[in-house]
């Protein structure tokens, strides 16, 4: 009996602690480690964060956006227009700023014309139309 009353309390104590029990997702953990090497400007150390965190599939538009930046900010061009591209498709929140962004991307790539086709989307969906049109235009300029 005193056997029995044991592995009730063992089992109860088991059962409890396991419906307490956090869940570790490396996901949201690469996310929030990614976050905080972007606010800080760390973007090369952001990176292989994000790329891991979309490579699992994510379509975390955050994690696009912070990417794609990232890319842009180490003057990797090239790499920041996939991330842009998705983001567009996926997200009305970033999509006139990733028109600019990739924008500016295309321009630093030498590819004038599709970065004025990008600057022209952005300067449609803008709510501040004169100070866009000198932002596009200061970004085909440079």
């Amino acid at each position: 009996m005193k056997c029995l009353f044991i592995l009730l309390i063992a089992s109860s104590f088991q059962l409890a602690m396991a419906q307490g029990a956090r869940t570790f997702n490396p996901d949201e953990v690469n996310l929030k480690k990614a976050k905080g090497f972007y606010a800080d400007d760390k973007y090369k150390e952001a990176i292989p964060l994000l790329e891991q965190l979309l490579g699992n599939g994510s379509e975390n538009e955050d994690a696009l956006y912070m990417l794609a930046s990232s890319y842009a900010f180490t003057s990797q061009y090239e790499k920041a227009l996939a991330p842009f591209d998705k983001l567009l498709s996926l997200s009305p929140t970033y999509s006139h700023t990733a028109w600019y962004e990739s924008g500016f991307a295309y321009s630093e790539l030498g590819q004038f014309d599709k970065a004025i086709e990008r600057f022209e989307k952005f300067l449609k969906d803008a709510t501040h139309p004169e100070e866009n049109k000198q932002m596009a235009l200061g970004a085909l300029c440079t």
